[in-house]
């Protein structure tokens, strides 16, 4: 299967970009699913139902400012569990201050983009996006854990808040 085959996430509360991004990825060959949500709580319900059916999502692209929370909080939400984990993000956003920037880097995004691209038109920024996420960035495969693996990795999770207690 190829990413042109498989399913992103979008959290977007701009219907309009969400729809141009929607439509210009299908116009561009995306043959895949894009999964829309406009709220951080919406996109974590999701992952959570994804997670239950094993059923992956293999890039998630979130915008910074959310009616009921920041793209940052939903990064954070995503890189701190395992199923999520290695799933590509890519905050897409109007607030491009270095703070949020480094920000979001150090949560783990793996890509940042303004909303609003200093050269070219939007469409040209998001075939640049397309050009690279879907046609030519090697992505992870994702990969759902064991009841094991989750308990262990929540013992270690445990562990790391027991130490922060001690330093």
């Amino acid at each position: 299967m190829t990413i042109s085959e498989k399913t992103i996430l979008h959290i977007e509360d701009e219907t309009s970009l969400a729809n141009l991004v929607k439509s210009t990825f299908k116009h561009f060959g995306f043959k895949g699913e894009i999964l829309h949500v406009t709220s951080v709580e919406k996109a974590l319900d999701l992952l959570a139902e994804r997670e239950r059916m094993q059923s992956p999502v293999d890039l998630i692209l979130s915008d910074m400012h959310l009616p009921d929370g920041r793209g940052l909080d939903l990064l954070q939400h995503i890189k701190s569990n395992p199923t999520w984990l290695k799933t590509p993000v890519i905050i897409l956003s109007g607030e491009c201050s270095q703070d949020i920037i480094n920000e979001a880097y150090a949560l783990g995004a793996n890509c940042y983009l303004s909303k609003l691209p200093k050269q070219g038109s939007g469409l040209d920024h998001i075939r640049s996006l397309y050009q690279f996420w879907i046609e030519r960035a090697l992505v992870p495969e994702n990969s759902f854990v064991s009841g094991q693996e989750e308990v262990l990795n929540k013992a270690i999770q445990f562990r790391a808040r027991i130490a922060k207690l001690f330093f």
